[in-house]
């Protein structure tokens, strides 16, 4: 089974994996659902990409 599924992108200051748990807010702008996560490398809110 892959892991790609539960992830949401990578951090855009270190390039780690950020998982789909680390969510922190989710949110519609301009048609699109955008979201904020917790980058457990930079201890940061980031938006994954």
């Amino acid at each position: 089974m892959s892991n790609s599924a539960s992830e949401l992108g990578t951090c855009p200051f270190c390039g780690s994996a950020i998982q789909t748990g680390a969510i922190l807010v989710e949110y519609e702008a301009e048609g699109e659902t955008r979201v904020f996560a917790e980058c457990f490398e930079c201890e940061e809110p980031v938006q994954p990409q």
